[in-house]
């Protein structure tokens, strides 16, 4: 047998350091009568108040909850350092990359 593997599609890997999870989706089973409600600005009106509620998610920065351009609440677990990710993405414009691919984890 004779495989030719083909060559790997991209030149240079950049990590972007955040860490996200949606609030109570996938262990809460009652999440629509305990789903967070937001205002009209995005701001919280209610906590979330099922499973997990006690850890006592904070606001702004890491452990905050944030809503999702669909609504979704967005609990922030790793804050994204947008100085580094510039910088990094700047070294790799610099080299003359001017496209990129976007790999989620576990997404």
């Amino acid at each position: 047998m004779h495989i030719k593997k083909p060559s790997t599609l991209y030149g240079d890997v950049v990590e972007v350091d955040e860490r996200v999870t949606l609030v109570g989706y996938t262990s809460d089973p009652e999440h629509a009568s305990h789903s967070v409600q937001w205002t009209e600005d995005g701001q919280v009106a209610r906590a979330y108040g099922g499973i997990g509620a006690q850890n006592g998610l904070g606001e702004g920065g890491e452990g905050s909850v944030v809503q999702g351009l669909s609504g979704e609440a967005v609990h922030v677990l790793k804050k994204l350092d947008q100085e580094v990710v510039t910088a990094d993405l700047q070294k790799l414009y610099d080299q003359g990359y001017r496209s990129v691919a976007v790999v989620l984890a576990h997404s």
